[in-house]
């Protein structure tokens, strides 16, 4: 096992959890983004090797999304500022080695900007809603479409899994069934979400992670382009977010603080 990759592979998916950050954007900033592309669109070019790094990827992420549920939850509610600035700092730290893979060009400088200004429109106009369970059949095609919608953050930097799962009106079921995975009395309720969620999720990741493939093979420099813009759009609309909380001069130093302590240490990594 890789530890460094599990590793990674935990923060990304503790990132996940947060409401407005993208795991996907994480990945980039540790250079992991290309790679699991590659390696899930090519796996039997070198199947063993492409196995392993998914496999320590992929049990970081889903031990970073059961295991740290709660804790996060705890911390985004009532340390939310402190908790988002922290993952900024991490994110922050990564894009000095991506903007590298750019080329100093017009088109992509162009690019940048409209990918950048679309996401911020799009995620200015965010709705958050409350799904009501109909006990039915609906409910499975809803939690279906969740799970498309999970693997779209997920794939795409930039772009928050769980903002859309709250736009569905699904975040409350999804975090409060990841958090009580282990509870046997409410293993007919787990299953009834996880299954239709799992199964959309699964083939949601599969199609878009083709086509992204095959943008960076053709497009690469409009792809990542394209994707920087994503980025730097949900740091920008975090920072303003966090900016709108955080009350006095000490609550600011402090903030920028632990920013720069992620910045720091992703910079190390």
């Amino acid at each position: 096992m890789n530890i460094k990759e599990f590793l990674k592979g935990i923060v990304i998916g503790i990132a996940k959890i947060i409401p407005g950050l993208s795991g996907a954007v994480l990945m980039i900033s540790f250079n992991l983004y290309d790679r699991a592309i590659e390696a899930i669109t090519n796996f039997f070019s070198n199947p063993k090797k492409n196995f392993v790094f998914l496999v320590n990827l992929s049990l970081g992420i889903i031990i970073g999304i059961v295991f740290f549920s709660k804790v996060i939850s705890y911390f985004v509610t009532n340390y939310y500022t402190y908790t988002t600035s922290l993952f900024i700092g991490l994110i922050l730290g990564g894009f000095p080695v991506i903007i590298k893979k750019i080329d100093k060009d017009k088109k992509n400088y162009l690019i940048i900007f409209i990918s950048f200004l679309s996401m911020s429109i799009l995620s200015l106009s965010g709705i958050n809603n409350t799904y009501v369970l109909k006990n039915n059949c609906f409910d499975m095609i809803i939690f279906f479409i969740s799970g498309v919608l999970e693997a779209v953050g997920t794939v795409l930097p930039g772009i928050s899994s769980t903002a859309l799962l709250m736009l569905m009106g699904v975040y409350n079921i999804y975090i409060s069934t990841i958090g009580n995975l282990f509870d046997i009395s409410l293993i007919k309720d787990t299953l009834l979400f996880l299954i239709p969620f799992s199964i959309g999720l699964l083939i949601g990741i599969i199609v878009i992670t083709i086509l992204v493939n095959y943008l960076f093979k053709h497009h690469y420099q409009l792809t990542f382009s394209f994707i920087l813009g994503i980025s730097f759009s949900s740091v920008v609309l975090l920072l303003i977010k966090v900016l709108m909380q955080v009350s006095g001069i000490f609550g600011i130093i402090v903030n920028i603080f632990i920013l720069l302590l992620g910045y720091f240490v992703m910079s190390k990594i």
